[in-house]
């Protein structure tokens, strides 16, 4: 997800028109994740802004979408209504060009004394979270709470004093010169790649904005000690032009499937963008559309399960009958045995539990035939033309089995293939009803 440090710079900046002197009016927790805070600004009107810190999809937005709440708010959504509620939103905050939103916010508290608060969306991947604290810093209450024990940076608890997560010591892109830019790149290993470089030399760029850099400038797969003053003339300039344009906000889409988001085209993800009007009506439609994609990925996955298991299960059932096939073609000695005992009928001992005979099958040579000692030579020789009679019927069925399973089961790896592949509701239902046919 590309949501950086500049995203949210310019996100912010967006946002700052909208939130500044907006009247908070109600705050909902609709998951353990999420807050909703329904605002009205004079001009604006009534909206709701969205703050999210799940682990993979944190971010701060006016959403048009609407959320199922709890029917009891949890613990940290009574917090917010009893710290927030009623007042209003003074403004908006980054700590630098970290992924870290501050909301500056002006309340009464409960004997009608203006007091200031701030709540403070951390973005930092599992790590996300959302902290209330007051002016002096000191943390109220937090989406997510933990001790030192988790934590030897700091703790997130009631009553402690809230410290900011750690600066990561990069260059600020809007302040930089070339030759600081240079110098600081240069200090990286020369063996990386040259977006890694920027990345970890740029602060408020993400790997894939570093990427995207590399690829507007022609120098996709460049590593860094291949750099000269070219490359690093080209990528300084295509980083300060990022800091500097004006914003395309617009979802990368490849092969189909949502990739990314920026305020700018993902060009090096993608084969076709969607342009948005604006980064919180970019942000819904993203988050909209993974979580169809997601979902519609769990049920092709689901589905596909259930058909390799049916394919499982129907190779295991070839494989037992394979196996019986050779066993019942081993039924010809049976008719062997029994054709050589009724030849030799008379030279077989009564109550014998073995005898050797003359195999005309093969000239000169002797075989070797089982007895049943409580049976008569003739019902021995019965005995086998019976057990062979037996394994002919057998062998005939499962040989008809065997190649209706065996066509079957090519049939059913079609339809693993498909279902690795379909792309649409109607695809997968078209395989449902294909398989309950199979099934």
């Amino acid at each position: 997800m590309a949501l950086d440090g500049l995203f949210l710079n310019r996100l912010l900046t967006e946002l700052d028109g909208n939130l500044c002197g907006a009247k908070i009016n109600r705050i909902h927790q609709p998951d353990k994740n999420t807050i909703t805070i329904k605002l009205n600004q004079f001009q604006k009107g009534n909206f709701t802004l969205l703050i999210s810190c799940h682990p993979q999809n944190a971010r701060i937005q006016i959403t048009e979408e609407i959320l199922t709440n709890p029917q009891k708010p949890p613990l940290f959504a009574m917090v917010l209504r009893k710290h927030l509620e009623g007042g209003k939103i003074l403004s908006l905050e980054q700590q630098g060009l970290d992924r870290v939103a501050i909301l500056h916010i002006e309340g009464r508290n409960e004997i009608g004394e203006f007091e200031r608060k701030k709540l403070i969306l951390e973005i930092m991947g599992k790590h996300s979270n959302l902290i209330l604290t007051d002016e002096k810093e000191e943390i109220i209450g937090a989406i997510k709470q933990y001790e030192s024990n988790l934590s030897r940076y700091r703790e997130v608890l009631p009553h402690a004093t809230y410290k900011a997560p750690p600066p990561q010591n990069k260059l600020n892109p809007f302040l930089m010169t070339e030759e600081e830019y240079a110098e600081q790149l240069f200090q990286q290993e020369l063996s990386l790649p040259m977006e890694r470089a920027i990345f970890q030399t740029i602060e408020g760029i993400s790997p894939q904005t570093a990427a995207e850099i590399l690829n507007r400038c022609g120098l996709t797969g460049t590593l860094l000690d291949q750099a000269g003053s070219f490359e690093l003339q080209k990528t300084f300039a295509a980083i300060k032009k990022l800091t500097e344009c004006e914003i395309a906000p617009s979802i990368a889409i490849k092969n189909g499937k949502t990739k990314d988001f920026y305020f700018l085209p993902l060009l090096h993800l993608s084969d076709e963008q969607i342009a948005c009007d604006n980064l919180s009506t970019l942000l819904d439609l993203y988050f909209g559309r993974k979580e169809r994609e997601n979902a519609f990925e769990s049920r092709r996955r689901n589905l596909e399960k259930q058909i390799e298991s049916f394919r499982d299960r129907l190779a295991k059932k070839i494989e037992k009958q394979e196996r019986e096939l050779s066993h019942a073609i081993d039924g010809e000695n049976y008719r062997r045995y029994g054709e050589i005992l009724s030849a030799y009928i008379y030279q077989v001992p009564e109550h014998s539990a073995e005898v050797m005979l003359p195999d005309f099958y093969q000239q000169d040579t002797e075989i070797a035939i089982p007895l049943k000692p409580e049976l008569s030579p003739a019902e021995n020789a019965a005995r086998y033309f019976r057990l062979y009679n037996k394994a002919k019927t057998a062998r005939d069925a499962i040989k008809v089995h065997l190649s209706n399973n065996r066509e079957e089961l090519e049939y059913v790896e079609s339809l693993c293939y498909a279902a690795a592949n379909c792309s649409s509701d109607d695809d997968l239902q078209e395989l449902k009803r294909e398989m309950a046919v199979a099934g």
